[in-house]
């Protein structure tokens, strides 16, 4: 089944053009047309933009104001937009204001699915996308000029031209083009040529280095982060007695930490310490590797094909390739809690140490081994979060 990879998207304006900004779940990614790469500040939480906390979750699209509302940006979530300055690098009220200040008429009065600033002899124009139909908003009135409109009329293929999830305009070599996505795939529109470019649909992770991957970073570590905190309030009750005796808690504890996790659980409760911190320091220990500076890492599981996460040697962050797009979001979840632990245990990489949680030899693995063992805590903390011993990993890849 296909994957949505972005909610919306909007083009950066003054200190912050020639980047397009990209929305999944809370968190966002800029990406850098001139280095024609992710920025280097990815992933970062949508609450960090700023924008209000009704959109810590999801973005649904933004554009750019023009005329009397140059440099303003409008980003949408449900029935709600704010308004974002770039020059000043703020929002110009902290609460969202309701859809209905637009004027829009049905169904955009209600929400909308992505936008778009018009470019070229459209420049002026703000376009906005639900379903199968689009509006164009006109700054200079302001207003809706037109529509709804079947979205057919902009030339878009099948299945584009029911819906789109997200559009941005191009920068730099690039100008001239906007990008609308659809699931996995996006097509190149020519502003000049009022068309798709020949050769689209193409696969976006394949063309957007490093956007996909490290969006689909962000959000797993979101959900690796609820099942560490559920993992380590348990273990909080455990420590002070508080914990019911045969719960979940204790059966995990045996499954992943082994017999003498008791003589143990300082140490798991501090490792388990120390990825929440890895974690709350995203962007700054997350980044993205192309195939060469995999290959330079020597982090290549076999020709043409990077870990899709890892940790390169002597380092204390985590480095995300192509392959990560690969996997489920449960599997990504899984990924980079496992990661965390190779950040800061020296022993976790050792053969008889890292084992995976799939691997025959786990389950007999002793405590003073698996307290080290990056699969143990990722596998310890979905058993206490989902009261089940899921396992998600590289043998649930699709997960």
């Amino acid at each position: 089944m296909a994957r949505t990879l972005f909610d919306g998207a909007i083009d950066g304006l003054a200190a912050y053009d020639g980047r397009g900004y990209f929305f999944l779940g809370g968190c966002y990614a800029a990406y850098d047309f001139g280095a024609d790469r992710v920025g280097a500040a990815a992933p970062r939480l949508v609450t960090d933009f700023p924008l209000p906390a009704a959109f810590a979750d999801r973005v649904d699209g933004g554009f750019n104001g023009a005329a009397g509302f140059a440099n303003k940006a409008y980003l949408f979530r449900d029935n709600q937009y704010a308004r974002y300055d770039w020059i000043a690098d703020r929002l110009d009220t902290a609460a969202p204001a309701p859809m209905s200040a637009w004027s829009l008429p049905a169904p955009f009065d209600t929400g909308i699915d992505a936008a778009l600033s018009g470019r070229g002899r459209f420049a002026g124009k703000g376009y906005l996308f639900k379903a199968g139909q689009y509006v164009r908003y006109d700054w200079a009135g302001p207003g809706v000029e037109g529509g709804p409109a079947p979205l057919t009329a902009w030339n878009l293929p099948a299945p584009f031209s029911s819906g789109i999830d997200a559009a941005v305009n191009g920068r730099g070599k690039y100008d001239g083009y906007a990008y609308f996505f659809k699931d996995e795939d996006y097509v190149r529109y020519d502003w000049s040529a009022d068309t798709v470019s020949s050769g689209y649909p193409r696969k976006t992770a394949d063309s957007w280095p490093g956007l996909v991957e490290m969006l689909q970073a962000g959000v797993a570590t979101q959900v690796a982060k609820t099942w560490i905190a559920a993992a380590r309030a348990a273990l909080g009750r455990v420590a002070d007695g508080t914990e019911p005796a045969g719960s979940i808690v204790f059966t995990a504890l045996t499954a992943h930490f082994k017999a003498d996790w008791r003589a143990n659980l300082a140490a798991i409760r501090a490792s388990f310490d120390q990825v929440a911190a890895l974690h709350a320091g995203m962007p700054a220990k997350y980044h993205f590797v192309n195939l060469a500076e995999a290959t330079r890492d020597k982090a290549i599981e076999s020709p043409g094909k990077p870990y899709a996460a890892y940790v390169a040697g002597g380092a204390t962050d985590i480095s995300f390739s192509r392959t990560f797009a690969n996997f489920g979001p449960m599997c990504q979840a899984a990924m980079v809690t496992h990661e965390a632990v190779h950040t800061f245990d020296g022993l976790s990489g050792q053969a008889d140490i890292h084992l995976s949680e799939w691997h025959p030899d786990y389950p007999a693995q002793v405590t003073a081994k698996a307290i080290h063992n990056p699969s143990a805590y990722a596998a310890f903390s979905q058993h206490v979060f989902y009261s089940d011993d899921r396992r998600y990993g590289a043998r649930r890849p699709n997960d």
